[in-house]
């Protein structure tokens, strides 16, 4: 199927354009048509998809991060998401050593008591939870009684092995964004080629 394109030019390119054409026997559709071939072409080698040269800037990746963010808004609730998208996030190492840390604190005394972590409000904060993030899969099978607060299904996060919080609200979601958007930005410019299409690839699969 063929469609027509209407666009403005430089006279003087135009008639060069037409002088060559005539000289060559071509047709000008065809050119433009090949042009334009070729200027996709170019353009994808260019891109971590095809774990080429990494050509994308602080916006780009700031614009991948939103792209996420507004697919998953409409196809996953608070928990799924979190389940399928922060835990690709933590697996990938977006977070920092420090904030995996963190992570593992309860700003909830009872909570904090009750799973044997650390005081802290980094989850309060950055999660508006009183959950610790993650747990080790020891904690799990010692106090994560029935019914169980933490996802039985483990992510490793730089070679160990925890459990992700199920405690998710409609009120968790904005804090969760706002993390994910202020961190992945930020881990794209540090990543590896082949980490940038892996997960510019899972961005577009949402």
């Amino acid at each position: 199927m063929k469609v027509s394109i209407t666009f403005n030019v430089d006279v003087d390119i135009l008639k060069d354009f037409s002088d060559n054409l005539k000289k060559n026997s071509e047709f000008p559709d065809d050119v433009i048509e090949e042009l334009m071939k070729s200027y996709v072409e170019n353009t994808d080698t260019d891109t971590v998809v095809d774990g080429g040269t990494d050509t994308n800037t602080d916006t780009d990746y700031e614009k991948l991060t939103e792209i996420l963010l507004t697919k998953c808004r409409i196809k996953y609730r608070v928990g799924q998401f979190a389940d399928i998208v922060l835990r690709k996030l933590l697996e990938a190492g977006v977070a920092t050593e420090e904030e995996v840390m963190q992570m593992q604190t309860a700003s909830g005394k009872i909570t904090s008591n009750k799973y044997h972590v650390s005081f802290g409000i980094y989850c309060r904060e950055n999660f508006k939870t009183s959950f610790p993030l993650l747990i080790t899969t020891e904690q799990k099978i010692k106090y994560d009684v029935s019914p169980p607060k933490f996802l039985v299904n483990p992510l490793i996060i730089r070679n160990e092995k925890f459990h992700l919080s199920a405690q998710w609200y409609t009120y968790n979601r904005e804090p969760m964004e706002n993390w994910i958007r202020s961190h992945l930005p930020k881990w794209f410019k540090r990543a590896t080629e082949e980490q940038k299409a892996d997960m510019t690839k899972f961005i577009y699969n949402r």
